[in-house]
């Protein structure tokens, strides 16, 4: 039980010597991923992840803090990263034939985000479940299902 304590220290401290060169190993392919997607998002800014799990993120050859964007782009950085993430975790062989979208395209997405979104997500082919109160993504689902909250409780109408 005490080598087992070492073994998830050495996992999951960031100073950990061992968990840095675990992820130098796939820091490089994660990076390639994000930069891919900010493009397709067009987003200007470059986001790098370091082996720390940090970024940094550069637009116009200057840091900015993650909270200095704008919502749109901020949004924009989360869908690059966690895309990437999701390839990431694909090529380490745990494939997933789902993605969930809830309500994200809602917080600040314009019309240019939306459809450079659905695009990228109807690219990765599999089950596409995107909640939203948004009726201009109509022409990129198969179907919808509206939901409606009544009392407390939330009905398919």
């Amino acid at each position: 039980i005490e080598n087992i304590g070492y073994l998830i220290k050495l996992l999951t401290s960031n100073n950990s010597f061992i968990r840095k060169n675990i992820l130098d190993l796939y820091i490089p392919y994660l990076n390639k991923q994000v930069l891919q997607y900010t493009e397709q998002l067009g987003l200007m800014h470059v986001i790098s992840i370091n082996n720390d799990l940090s970024t940094n993120i550069l637009y116009m050859g200057k840091d900015v803090s993650y909270f200095n964007m704008s919502q749109g782009e901020r949004l924009r950085a989360n869908l690059a990263t966690t895309m990437a993430f999701r390839d990431l975790v694909s090529k380490l062989g745990k494939n997933s034939n789902i993605t969930i979208i809830d309500e994200m395209l809602d917080a600040g997405g314009d019309t240019s985000l939306v459809n450079r979104t659905m695009n990228l997500l109807s690219c990765k082919g599999g089950y596409r479940a995107i909640i939203s109160h948004r009726s201009d993504i109509s022409d990129f689902v198969d179907r919808t299902v509206t939901i409606v909250k009544r009392n407390g409780f939330s009905i398919v109408e």
